[in-house]
């Protein structure tokens, strides 16, 4: 079950790129792709513990390598380290999605918004493939490829439509294929955590449960000083809370 979360149109209209993955959709006088993700359904529904007292601390953002902006523990450091070019390519997508040409720059109106998105899509990634990898669920190269010639062959007339995509999305064939396998990542944790669950379970689930696991990878999450965001650990805490 995934949930649409937005649209891709066939010329230059918003993109929007997240850690949702395109589901392809005909309307109108051409083809378009519906973002989904399964992290709502998947966020409510996973039982998970509190963290262990024993964890270790999370580094200070200070103490952050210059090239990192957000480091995520309980995951490989190659996949919890987010780098700034990795950052760089999010913002530029985002961008693409806000109809720009080029990603803003710090001074510009709509950095802090194009920013925060590009960081939360990416910090997302990690999470669902950390929570994944803790339930001992994995993807095979060969079902990516499965799933990703299943959409390519209902979403796009040619190939030149899908190389059209790529360009005006500012999306590399192994960004198309990271997003299929969140796709297929996210409804591998769905099968195994809905399983046996009646729609009305699965909602009461869903009360239960997102703010734990939210709280979970946030706790796990420490963000540059001039990167944070909500899904920080550092992030500012709302008065009251």
């Amino acid at each position: 079950m995934a949930i649409n979360i937005g649209e891709c149109r066939r010329r230059k209209d918003q993109i929007r790129l997240s850690t949702a993955v395109f589901r392809p959709r005909t309307h109108g006088r051409g083809f378009g792709l519906a973002l989904v993700t399964g992290l709502a359904l998947v966020v409510a529904v996973v039982v998970v513990p509190a963290a262990a007292a024993t964890d270790p601390p999370l580094p200070m953002p200070e103490a952050l390598p210059d090239n990192v902006v957000a480091f995520v523990a309980h995951v490989p450091l190659s996949l919890g380290r987010l780098t700034k070019a990795e950052f760089q390519r999010a913002l530029v997508q985002e961008a693409a999605q806000a109809g720009r040409s080029s990603a803003p720059g710090p001074n510009a109106s709509d950095y802090p918004r194009l920013a925060e998105r590009a960081m939360d899509e990416r910090l997302s990634a990690i999470w669902l493939q950390g929570q994944a990898s803790e339930m001992g669920i994995g993807v095979r190269p060969r079902e990516i490829s499965r799933e990703l010639a299943h959409l390519k062959k209902e979403a796009f007339k040619n190939k030149a439509q899908y190389h059209r995509f790529l360009r005006e999305a500012h999306f590399t064939n192994r960004d198309v294929r990271e997003r299929v396998m969140l796709q297929v990542l996210a409804e591998k944790v769905q099968v195994r955590v809905v399983s046996g669950l009646s729609e009305s379970e699965a909602q009461r689930a869903f009360s239960r449960f997102a703010k734990e696991y939210d709280a979970r990878w946030r706790g796990r999450t420490v963000c540059a000083s001039d990167h944070v965001t909500e899904r920080c650990s550092n992030a500012p805490q709302p008065i009251g809370t």
